[in-house]
């Protein structure tokens, strides 16, 4: 099943939170990354299967956030994602780690500063990189798989 939109997608991440609250399971930072990010932003207006999770955050010994490669996921979020998606009639790999790799071949320098973040309750923060970061990430992908959602994607962020 794809998501229709934001509100489905947001829908679904509320429903993540709301499980690791409900079985007080820990607090997850995650970086969203691809078409998810875009509609998230409101910057793209068109189904998704998906939302790929690039990097989970991890509290550093300064109290801060260190962002660190997302796969695989923690159990307790692959765990809350699961019961989402039997609740919504989602994809089992709804929410996914698919592109960690990404963080192996370098970021755009300031991608962790120019994020967005929108918190999903206690428990749940989704972090979505700036437009401008997003563009290369989509070129990548692109040039990854050829002419497709990819380069629609490019054309309609101009």
């Amino acid at each position: 099943m794809d998501f229709g939109g934001r509100e489905a997608i947001e829908d679904a991440l509320k429903a993540v939170a709301t499980q690791l609250e409900i079985r007080g399971q820990g607090h997850f930072e995650l970086v969203v990354i691809g078409g998810a990010a875009l509609i998230v932003l409101g910057l793209l207006d068109r189904p998704t299967r998906d939302v790929d999770v690039l990097a989970v955050g991890e509290a550093d010994d300064d109290g801060g956030v260190v962002f660190v490669k997302s796969d695989p996921l923690p159990d307790a979020l692959s765990d809350a994602a699961a019961a989402a998606a039997r609740d919504f009639g989602l994809e089992p790999s709804w929410l996914n780690s698919g592109p960690a790799d990404l963080l192996d071949h370098g970021l755009p320098p300031g991608f962790f500063g120019r994020m967005t973040s929108v918190r999903y309750g206690p428990r749940l923060v989704v972090h979505v990189p700036a437009r401008e970061d997003l563009v290369p990430l989509k070129v990548y992908a692109a040039a990854d798989s050829g002419v497709g959602r990819h380069t629609g994607d490019l054309a309609a962020l101009a």
